[in-house]
């Protein structure tokens, strides 16, 4: 198992599925900073620095984040997006963000995720349609 590896920009997304592809979800570390423009242009990037920070100075719920935390989800796979978590220089209590109710930890698994039943467990009823308007 590779521990630490440089990776171009541009090899970034091929990286990416071949890290799915083994059955692992990667995970970087920026200093440049470079990952959170890209995957604000290309992919769907959740914030959990600035959803922390709302949560501790009380402007959110943490229902609130885990909701946001959902729709993010939800609007990556809808569109076959990457879903990128953005840590800045937080330590996060990631594990308090994930329950049944809103976001399953399979997320995490690539074997698990492209279950549709683990997909549609985050759905909300009228959110549980396709592009057409049909359920299901």
């Amino acid at each position: 198992m590779e521990v630490h590896k440089t990776i171009g920009l541009t090899k970034l997304q091929r990286q990416v599925e071949e890290s799915w592809k083994n059955g692992k979800v990667p995970l970087f570390f920026d200093p440049s900073g470079n990952l959170e423009t890209f995957y604000k242009y290309s992919g769907v990037l959740c914030e959990i620095n600035k959803l922390q920070i709302s949560l501790g100075i009380g402007r959110r719920t943490l229902e609130e984040v885990k909701e946001d935390i959902r729709l993010k989800f939800k609007s990556a796979m809808k569109n076959g997006s990457t879903l990128a978590f953005f840590m800045d220089k937080a330590v996060s209590k990631f594990k308090d963000y994930f329950d049944e109710a809103y976001l399953p930890q399979e997320i995490f698994s690539p074997e698990k995720i492209v279950d549709s039943e683990i997909y549609k467990k985050i759905l909300n009823e009228d959110e549980n349609v396709d592009i057409f308007g049909n359920y299901g």
